[in-house]
């Protein structure tokens, strides 16, 4: 009878602390760098030396993929695109809230390519000798 008691206490135990929300930022951090793709990731490796830092004070990773980016367009190792959606002008469909903004560039008509795009050109500048990371 015990064993089934402490069975069923153990089980509740288990329950409970698979449903706890996470509490520390350090915790945080590693569930939403989980969600992250593979390519990403390597983007993000490649731009920032992450062993070095606390994960307690580091961007959530998807401002450090954004920053990333950023970077890459700034250093000139990849050029911005026409924005697929609104083909270049700025603006997409009307609506009352926003006007005719285009959400895909946010209005500017250019975009960040995608991260797998900004990786193949970041890692071909690394193989050229230029410095990648910040």
């Amino acid at each position: 009878m015990t064993n089934q008691v402490s069975t069923a206490a153990s089980r509740r135990e288990a329950k409970f602390e698979a449903n706890r929300p996470i509490t520390t930022k350090a915790a945080l951090w590693d569930a939403r760098w989980a969600k992250i793709n593979k390519t990403a990731k390597a983007l993000i490796a490649l731009s920032f030396n992450l062993k070095d830092h606390d994960k307690n004070k580091l961007k959530a990773p998807e401002k450090l993929l954004s920053i990333a980016k950023s970077n890459a367009v700034k250093a000139g190792f990849i050029a911005l695109e026409v924005c697929s959606r609104c083909g270049g002008t700025g603006k997409f469909s009307w609506n009352s809230r926003t006007g005719s903004k285009c959400f895909g560039c946010h209005g500017h008509g250019k975009q960040i390519p995608s991260a797998t795009a900004v990786l193949k050109a970041v890692k071909q500048a690394a193989k050229r000798g230029e410095k990648v990371s910040r």
